[in-house]
């Protein structure tokens, strides 16, 4: 689809919505026959297939750090690009840090979620539960990428031919569960050195459930994942020996009742943000990092790929700090999450990804404070997502749609901390003195994570989403990419799905 789309209300066309001279972004037709061979990460280079000896990687988040080490493993020259003074200082920091081996999913229940936690939160002002999604309707619908990422996602979520989604859905869960043992065998390394630094423990997941029937486990298709669950009715049961279903210092929402609880006892969780810094410390010196330098601007020149098609190549990034040449050997991966698509505009190439602002209240425990949970815990009728790691308590929730802006919302801080103390009245000093962390999480608007080469940029590759995955896949990712850019196959070993999902073809299109 190319062009525009009429909005039409009772018979009568209102406006068009432009989106853009590069027309509607789609993943394009997966074959998805029985006699389909799934798509190598080696394939995901399209024109030149040549082992790229450097790399330029654009973003110093966990997704990007993990990239510059994978490659720097594989004997890639790598220079890491962060505009800020450290790495890990936005929605790395913000990540709640669950584990969990499944992946919510892009269809008309998500859709339909969605729009109904838009009308909950701004036509309705509803505060007696935490709506999953917020919106800034001023911000959003005077912003171009917001309403063609909109479109795109209702496309998605309503149009899409279903045995393709089933297609992706199966595929993504067969990488997410390759890509967390990836993440984890990574922090075993070295002693544990990784795994004890980030606090990594397989402590379980429970998802407190107060709708009775929410009993039925088939009603829970977006929590379908690899690792096995249960619904557990309370009671005397317990989700690991000598282990509680739910917390002494849990209280359950006003009005409602404890019904039942969605169990994954082999969940793990890890510290993002301690996990990210500490990668970097540990992998120093073997590649070069740039702190401070904000890419305001790429330089492309025309070239032909071998099938004589018209390609762009970078062949300079302008800086804060100057300009930085680009070879003809070198990759530029742009692994900078939500603000990808800010980076890609500067060579008039849209990214559909659009950011989610997470909200995490994270506070400091003493010793005088009730214990910590020893399991993560999902709390169903706020969205409240609690975890701890060594001495500090956090919770995440919500997803606001509010542009590329970091700073939290007042109102919605407010109710975070809230809820966040009728939840844990135990620990409310705690969660008043606590600290509100804002992160922009990378939402494709597929809810598949885009990686590979850029169809028309030939050394551009791409390394960002779908935002609710991106830290415990990211050692995933990052070898997946790698086997693109070295055109070795062995640096995702052990990979069984069909790689055409992460694919940027028809997705990432002209602005």
């Amino acid at each position: 689809m190319s062009g525009g789309l009429a909005v039409v209300v009772g018979g009568t066309a209102l406006g068009v919505l432009l989106v853009g001279r590069g027309g509607f972004s789609r993943q394009r037709p997966i074959d998805v026959s029985e006699t389909s061979t799934p798509l190598a990460a080696s394939s995901l280079q399209y024109h030149h297939q040549r082992k790229y000896t450097k790399a330029i990687v654009i973003g110093g988040g966990v997704v990007g750090v993990s990239a510059a080490v994978e490659l720097a493993r594989q004997g890639v020259q790598v220079t890491l690009l962060e505009r800020r003074n450290a790495v890990a200082e936005e929605c790395s920091k913000a990540a709640a840090g669950i584990m969990q081996r499944n992946n919510p999913r892009v269809d008309r229940a998500t859709w339909f979620a969605t729009v109904k936690s838009f009308f909950k939160s701004h036509v309705l002002q509803d505060k007696s539960a935490m709506p999953k999604f917020f919106i800034d309707f001023k911000e959003t619908m005077t912003d171009g990428h917001f309403i063609r990422w909109f479109l795109e996602f209702s496309y998605n979520a309503l149009l899409r031919n279903a045995s393709e989604q089933e297609h992706v859905q199966t595929n993504l869960l067969q990488f997410t569960d390759w890509a967390v043992t990836q993440l984890e065998d990574r922090m075993a390394e070295k002693d544990n050195e990784l795994g004890k630094a980030c606090d990594h423990a397989r402590r379980g997941v429970v998802k407190m459930l107060y709708d009775p029937a929410s009993q039925d486990a088939d009603a829970y298709t977006v929590e379908s994942g690899k690792e096995q669950h249960s619904v557990m009715r309370k009671g005397p049961l317990t989700m690991a020996p000598n282990r509680a279903l739910s917390h002494p210092n849990i209280e359950t929402p006003k009005g409602l009742h404890l019904v039942a609880a969605l169990v994954q006892p082999l969940a793990a969780s890890g510290h993002c943000e301690w996990f990210t810094k500490s990668y970097a410390d540990q992998q120093k010196g073997t590649f070069d990092t740039m702190y401070n330098v904000e890419v305001q601007g790429i330089t492309t020149t025309s070239s032909r790929s071998k099938d004589e098609s018209s390609q762009q190549l970078i062949s300079s990034i302008v800086t804060s700090k100057g300009s930085i040449a680009v070879d003809e050997d070198t990759a530029v991966v742009i692994a900078a999450g939500s603000w990808t698509p800010t980076i890609g505009r500067l060579m008039n190439r849209y990214i559909p990804v659009y950011p989610m602002k997470g909200y995490t209240l994270a506070t400091q425990l003493n010793d005088k404070q009730p214990p910590l949970l020893d399991h993560a815990l999902i709390e169903s009728h706020h969205n409240l997502f609690f975890s701890a790691y060594k001495n500090q308590l956090r919770v995440a929730a919500v997803g606001e749609f509010a542009g590329w802006n970091t700073s939290p919302n007042t109102e919605i801080a407010q109710m975070l901390r809230q809820h966040a103390i009728e939840a844990m009245p135990a620990y409310a000093s705690a969660w008043k003195q606590g600290k509100i962390i804002c992160g922009l999480r990378p939402f494709t608007s597929d809810g598949s994570i885009i990686i590979g080469q850029d169809e028309k940029v030939s050394n551009a590759f791409y390394n960002v989403g779908p935002g609710f995955n991106g830290w415990k896949t990211a050692v995933g990712t990052a070898k997946i990419l790698t086997a693109a850019i070295t055109q070795n196959d062995s640096a995702a070993q052990g990979l069984d799905c069909d790689c055409a999902i992460f694919s940027p073809a028809g997705r990432v299109q002209n602005c």
